[in-house]
């Protein structure tokens, strides 16, 4: 299928491939929801009938899917219960949230101390349920306090958007939309859900089932790969203890970190062996986490510094946030935002070597430069006899490192900017796919996709074509500050997209000209022809062709 992305008429094209995604209708009857698998498998699964409160307040199944600019979760409590109970039935109105994680560091977002994951976005949906007046808009809530256990509510003081919620006819499922723009999203992004029933706080329920326990289970929805996966968030640790002593022996057992998609490619380096990496290795135990990074073997690195007018550059550098606003950015020509870094010259500079480097913890951005850091700690270094081989141990606790950490690499000799070695390799691939090696410290290492390739003209083009001419609700709706409205040609045709007021009168032409078959979305900010922001209300959308018109209404919130 043909598909294009109209954004006041600029032609762009969407970036994830159409089969990935899922888009859902908030509209309480779940249908759209079928052939979507639950997300809380396995040790995440949450248990029905242990509620001593009722199952009013029984999680049951949980589902996540996404598209480009949404992520929809449905959550359903157990049959035998319902909203409308957990109303009348109780002396205290019931208590239903939904919490975002998108920071993998512990000490950033809500710990209450007696859940095992940080939390950053909280979206209360209690709301939703009330039959008296039942809400379909919900507030989006970021935590704003840092370095601290949170006390309620306090540092909940910044509102990044709303929620759309929808529940069904049996009174037993709720469904929700949340703006990615609105959660500062990333990589990742890990729910929690929490239930509890007239205020008895210590019969409350969650889900994953295994936040409260040691071993801890979590789920992880990669947005890029629109699929959720449970893995381990908290238990004994993988113990590997490493002596920094350059003489590699301490790793034997230890697999490379760097397969499939994101292996480094050797002789790709035309600034000699010296600055290209050939493998990656990443453990840890209770205290470091040890990375081990190996040039080609043709290489040195004295001749990094010998062969060179310039000195070298070789950084390792670990992402703890899973939002792309946070960490170095660059403008873009890294596919991962880069939180705390280490210069690795200095253990290797023949004039003056030693074995603790200063780690570096990323601030700030002035205009694309680098220049703004904290020192935070030391990582300890040694080079093997050979001069290609390095290994690192780094503290954990100086980088707070949660329950993963996200490790590449960057090295470049002479200067010559141009020629850079990435690890993992695709780290400048701006356009996708792009890879990430994540290190769990429960699991160790694996690696996924962070960034999609696009799918192109002639691949458009020999997927499905539209069958018919058809105009679709716009989405979100109710909305503010954008709403995406779609549409289908089946034939080229001449189009004009325009949203009037309730009086008829014209308020701004989205699009107008020539369009060949396809799948059409076009966004509107609320604003008319002069760039003004419009006042709350009802307006209408018409798409006009050839064969016909087709009009729909939309409500705009300020």
């Amino acid at each position: 299928m043909r598909v294009y992305v109209l954004i006041l008429s600029v032609l762009l094209f969407v970036s994830v491939p159409l089969f990935a995604q899922h888009t859902i209708t908030i509209d309480g009857d779940m249908l759209d929801w079928e052939g979507i698998a639950r997300a809380d498998t396995g040790m995440a699964t949450e248990e029905l009938g242990d509620m001593l409160t009722g199952p009013d307040f029984d999680l049951g199944a949980f589902y996540m899917t996404s598209d480009d600019s949404m992520l929809y979760f449905r959550i359903t409590i157990d049959p035998a219960g319902s909203f409308t109970n957990a109303w009348t039935n109780y002396t205290n109105p019931p208590v239903y949230e939904l919490y975002l994680d998108n920071d993998i560091a512990d000490t950033s977002g809500l710990a209450w101390g007696w859940w095992t994951t940080a939390i950053n976005y909280f979206i209360p949906f209690t709301e939703a349920t009330n039959p008296t007046n039942p809400a379909t808009l919900v507030p989006i809530i970021h935590y704003t306090g840092k370095w601290a256990a949170s006390v309620w509510p306090d540092d909940f003081q910044d509102t990044t958007g709303w929620a759309q919620v929808a529940v069904n006819d049996g009174d037993n499922e709720v469904e929700i939309t949340v703006p990615k723009s609105a959660i500062d999203l990333g990589t990742n992004i890990r729910p929690v859900i929490y239930s509890v029933g007239d205020w008895i706080w210590a019969q409350d329920d969650l889900l994953p089932n295994g936040q409260t326990t040691d071993p801890a289970w979590m789920i992880d929805y990669y947005t890029q790969e629109h699929r959720p996966v449970v893995y381990q968030h908290k238990g004994p640790q993988i113990v590997t203890p490493i002596t920094i002593d350059g003489d590699m022996l301490d790793w034997d057992g230890v697999p490379p970190a760097d397969v499939d998609e994101i292996a480094e490619d050797i002789g790709d380096m035309p600034t000699g062996p010296d600055f290209d990496i050939k493998d990656v290795y990443v453990t840890s135990d209770s205290d470091f986490v040890y990375v081990r990074i190996a040039i080609d073997p043709a290489g040195s690195f004295t001749g990094q510094w010998t062969k060179y007018e310039n000195p070298p550059v070789f950084e390792l550098w670990f992402d703890t946030f899973l939002g792309d606003t946070m960490g170095l950015g660059w403008g873009g020509f890294w596919i991962q935002a880069g939180d705390f870094k280490i210069n690795l010259q200095d253990a290797y500079n023949p004039d003056s070597t030693t074995n603790e480097l200063t780690i570096w913890h990323y601030i700030a951005d002035y205009n694309g430069a680098f220049e703004d850091y904290d020192s935070v700690g030391i990582a300890y270094a040694a080079v093997n006899s050979s001069d290609n081989e390095i290994e690192v141990a780094v503290p954990r606790s100086v980088i707070v490192a949660g329950s993963d950490i996200r490790p590449f690499i960057y090295s470049v000799g002479n200067y010559a900017w141009d020629v850079e070695e990435y690890f993992p390799n695709d780290q400048t691939n701006e356009v996708g796919p792009s890879y990430v090696l994540n290190y769990n410290f429960i699991t160790g290492s694996s690696v996924f996709l962070a960034r999609s390739a696009p799918l192109g003209i002639e691949e458009q083009a020999n997927q499905f074509l539209p069958e018919k001419f058809e105009l679709q609700q716009n989405y979100p709706n109710p909305f503010n500050p954008s709403t995406t409205i779609s549409f289908t040609l089946p034939a080229t045709e001449r189009v004009e997209l325009v949203v009037t007021n309730v009086l008829g009168q014209k308020v701004k032409t989205l699009f107008s000209g020539v369009a060949t078959p396809g799948v059409y979305q076009v966004s509107w900010d609320g604003t008319n022809e002069q760039g003004a922001v419009v006042s709350s209300g009802v307006y209408l959308y018409t798409l006009k062709t050839s064969k016909g018109q087709s009009t729909k209404k939309m409500l705009f919130l300020r």
